[in-house]
């Protein structure tokens, strides 16, 4: 664990750590070429490797730290799954705390540092959790660019955007639109858009949506207008329901 805490979060610096350790360890006859090869790297960063395979056997222990390590590159690089740590499942409570030093409003408009912050909770499950974020703000940078370092930060490449006469575009709550020039599947229904509004600076609106949590608010909607049509039978049929003729 301690070339993690060395590395800290940067996925290249915890890769390259990595690699260290295990070169290190091959070559004290502590790991083989195999271990570092199942776990998914090229034949060049292994080849070296290959030609000891023969070595001791290798400690339990050693070999468990080495997955442990090899496996931290991956989660690290997958981790971001929030904006300005905020993220979608938060509770009001949740969100209340984590806003501190930032300008909210009742609505959950926040002006935090770098651009405005917009959150949107689920409406009829309960507990109400933050099913969408969407994070505005300016940049200098182009979109391509842009697009770079929202997939450096969050993992993954975008998916492709077919051509449409009206393509997609983001909503904001305080009024228009930006529309949108990459999005990403995060997986588990996490999904991420980019929006763009040329300006000078280009406004840019990053969006992040709990399909899950939305899903699950419909359900809540369902059951609740399901509840309510109920009630009003059953107060309509309370009324007189044996008249005297």
């Amino acid at each position: 664990m301690l070339v993690v805490s060395l590395a800290g979060h940067d996925p290249e610096r915890t890769r390259t750590a990595v690699f260290d350790f295990c070169h290190f360890a091959k070559g004290n006859h502590l790991v083989s070429s195999t271990a570092i090869a199942q776990r998914g790297y090229s034949d060049a960063e292994t080849s070296s490797a290959r030609d000891t395979e023969e070595s001791g056997a290798m400690s339990v222990f050693v070999r468990a730290l080495a997955f442990v390590l090899l496996s931290a590159v991956a989660v690290n690089a997958q981790s971001k799954r929030d904006i300005h740590g905020f993220s979608t499942g938060m509770a009001i409570s949740q969100v209340t705390e984590q806003a501190k030093g930032g300008r909210c409003t009742r609505a959950y408009l926040c002006r935090i540092e770098g651009g405005d912050l917009e959150l949107e909770f689920q409406s009829y499950a309960s507990p109400k959790l933050v099913d969408r974020i969407l994070f505005i703000f300016k940049s200098g940078a182009e979109s391509d660019e842009m697009v770079s370092n929202v997939s450096k930060q969050f993992g993954g490449e975008p998916e492709k955007i077919e051509s449409k006469l009206f393509g997609e575009s983001i909503q904001k709550r305080r009024g228009g639109s930006s529309s949108v020039v990459a999005k990403w599947d995060l997986g588990d229904e996490l999904h991420l858009r980019l929006g763009l509004s040329r300006g000078e600076p280009n406004e840019y609106a990053l969006e992040l949506t709990n399909h899950k949590l939305r899903s699950l608010d419909k359900e809540a909607k369902i059951a609740a207008d399901e509840a309510a049509k109920a009630e009003k039978k059953a107060r309509l049929r309370a009324t007189n329901p044996k008249p005297k003729f």
